[in-house]
């Protein structure tokens, strides 16, 4: 059974191949939340975490993204570079594995225990 390696890596700057090696399937949620001074570096991490799937021949990659709805709708304009970012993102994912080896997730709200309700606030 295939154990991750047990390296604290970061996304944004580290390459994650290794980490990827044996595995048989990657799942990226990995997102800034609109409005922080982050966000604009969304899809570049995204990007950077399908390249290193892709370059380590992880056969599927699954992207956490966000809602049609939101995205071409007032969340452009209110999160710009947060859309963006996941327009980068799904572009990477879909180029590094095609429509058959990848899976878009486009949920409107991610919610859980604790979290408001709603849209993200800005």
């Amino acid at each position: 059974t295939w154990q991750p390696p047990r390296r604290r890596r970061d996304a944004s700057k580290d390459d994650l191949s290794d980490v990827f090696k044996g595995a048989s399937a990657v799942i990226s949620c990995v997102g800034y939340a609109p409005g922080s001074k982050n966000q604009k570096d969304n899809g570049a991490v995204n990007k950077a975490i399908a390249d290193a799937a892709a370059k380590a021949k992880v056969p599927r990659f699954v992207y956490i993204s966000v809602a049609s709805a939101i995205s071409d709708g007032p969340g452009k304009f209110l999160f710009g570079d947060y859309m963006k970012g996941k327009a980068q993102a799904e572009a990477a994912v879909s180029q590094d594995f095609g429509a058959t080896n990848s899976l878009i997730i486009r949920p409107a709200v991610i919610s859980g225990p604790g979290a408001p309700l709603g849209p993200p606030p800005p």
